[in-house]
């Protein structure tokens, strides 16, 4: 059966009474001009296409709440304060290079410019009701104040070249934050405020430590710090009882300390890729938590294995120990754990 054409699909729209247009995927270079006979349009979705112009008419639609531009070939960006219904504007995945000002869009809720090739971002201050905003994959140095957009509940600029984080602490709704894949060695200490913070993604950044604030993060239940240069666990963790996941791996850690065993709530531990040498007395105790099931020591310099952990039945995959330094058969290993030799440790 053929697709629909682009006619066909808007007279269907037209027929039907729809507020929603779908025209995504129809290899469109420019925006047809009929999409203005669906007086009461609310949802245009244009992704996936090879437009490269937004038309002035596109300002002929009042209503237009969501927008989605997402994976065109957008140089520019026109004007759109016009469009003050819009609640949701994507244009991640263009080739823009700079933005208009959006202040005049105070009704927007969520904000995608991920995946362009923006050095830098207008004064967005104005839009205050934001609620997610994606200025990812870009190549953005600075951000500009981001306080007033107190609403955010989702803030994604990983994948830029930002160096230092801007102050964020007036951010108190802030749910999710990605900073990852920057150029970031320090967080400041006014990260403590994010109280409401339930994950971050700090992956792949140049951090040595954490300010002592972070430990008012206690909603935290996901939080990556893998491809860091931390050189130990930084001591805030231990009072994140709420984490479940905890990847710290690729990085340059010696030890573990014996606090870890109060994350009580941990359900993967990702050490992998480190320097440890030695597992602390205590490890058994983490490993024998029923809410754990992935612990990742592999490619490591782990020469010892407590003697209380032989003792435990394994549940499958819960530990992950190969490329290490270890020698089992010095140890007396119990019949019911036999098969984990094999499975799980590389001799030396």
């Amino acid at each position: 059966m053929n697709e629909p054409t682009i006619e066909q699909t808007i007279n269907r729209a037209i027929q039907y009474g729809k507020s929603s247009l779908n025209l995504s995927k129809y290899n469109l270079t420019e925006i047809p001009r009929s999409i203005l006979k669906i007086k009461d349009l609310e949802c245009l979705d244009l992704s996936n296409n090879n437009i490269t112009i937004i038309p002035d008419f596109i300002l002929d639609l009042p209503k237009l709440k969501i927008l989605d531009l997402n994976k065109n070939k957008l140089k520019s960006l026109p004007d759109l304060t016009l469009l003050t219904s819009l609640k949701s504007l994507d244009i991640g995945y263009n080739e823009i290079e700079k933005l208009p000002d959006l202040t005049g869009l105070a009704n927007l809720r969520k904000l995608n410019i991920s995946g362009n090739k923006l050095k830098s971002l207008p004064d967005l201050s104005g839009l205050t009701n934001l609620e997610s905003l994606d200025i990812s994959y870009n190549q953005i140095e600075k951000l500009p104040d981001l306080n007033r957009l107190t609403n955010l509940n989702e803030l994604y600029i990983n994948n830029n070249i930002i160096k230092f984080l801007t102050d964020l602490s007036e951010l108190t709704n802030l749910r999710k934050l990605d900073i990852s894949h920057n150029k970031i060695k320090t967080l400041p200490n006014s990260i403590g405020t994010l109280q409401t913070l339930e994950q971050l993604k700090a992956n792949n950044n140049f951090l040595k430590t954490l300010p002592n604030s972070f430990q008012n993060l206690t909603r935290i239940y996901n939080l990556d710090l893998s491809n860091n240069k931390f050189k130990y666990i930084p001591s805030p963790i231990k009072y994140l009882f709420n984490l479940r996941y905890l990847y710290i791996n690729n990085n340059n850690i010696k030890s573990i300390p014996h606090w870890i065993c109060s994350l009580i709530n941990l359900h993967i531990l990702s050490l992998n890729n480190n320097q440890i040498q030695y597992l602390p007395q205590i490890i058994p105790n983490l490993i024998a938590s029923e809410k754990l099931y992935k612990l990742d020591l592999s490619n490591n310099l782990i020469m010892n294995i407590p003697d209380q952990l032989l003792e435990i039945k394994y549940k499958r995959d819960e530990l992950i120990i190969i490329n290490n330094l270890i020698n089992l058969d010095q140890k007396i290993i119990p019949k019911y754990i036999k098969y984990l030799k094999n499975k799980y440790f590389q001799n030396s």
